[in-house]
C-alpha cells in the first residue's frame, strides 16, 4: 500500500473526507484564511516599501499584524494538512499540488532568511532606508 493510501486510511482523515459538511467547511476556512493572510503580508510589504500606510510606523505595523499573521499561518497549515491528508491519493500524483508545496517551501525559506534582515530591525534603522 502506498504512503498516500496509508495516510488516507487513518480514521480521522477517512472520516473527514467522507463527511458531507466537514470537508467543505474546512476548505472554505482554508481559502478565506489564504486571502486574509495574503492581505496582511501585502499591507506589511506596502508599508515597508513606503507606498502606503505612511501615517503608521513600520514597527507598529509589524507588531500589530504579527500575532494575526502567526494565527493565519497556523490555521493555513492545519487546515491544509487536514485537507491534503484526507485526499492524499488524489493529491499525490498532481503536479500542481507539488508545485504549490515547492513554492510554499521556498516562501518559508525566504521568510527565515529575511526575518533577521527586515522584520527584526528597529524603527530607527528603517529611517535610513526610507
Amino acid at each position: 500500500m502506498s504512503i498516500a493510501q496509508s495516510l488516507e486510511n487513518i480514521g480521522l482523515f477517512s472520516n473527514f473526507a467522507e463527511s458531507v459538511l466537514a470537508y467543505p467547511i474546512i476548505l472554505s476556512i482554508h481559502l478565506t484564511d489564504i486571502a486574509l493572510f495574503g492581505g496582511m503580508i501585502l499591507m506589511t510589504n506596502l508599508r515597508l516599501l513606503g507606498l502606503t500606510f505612511n501615517s503608521v510606523s513600520i514597527a507598529r505595523m509589524m507588531t500589530t499584524l504579527r500575532p494575526w499573521k502567526r494565527l493565519g499561518g497556523t490555521v493555513q497549515i492545519g487546515t491544509g494538512l487536514l485537507l491534503a491528508a484526507s485526499e492524499a491519493t488524489k493529491y499525490a500524483p498532481n503536479p500542481f499540488f507539488w508545485t504549490k508545496m515547492i513554492i510554499l517551501a521556498l516562501l518559508g525559506a525566504h521568510a527565515l532568511y529575511f526575518r533577521p534582515i527586515v522584520y527584526n530591525r528597529t524603527e530607527r534603522n528603517w529611517t535610513n532606508y526610507l
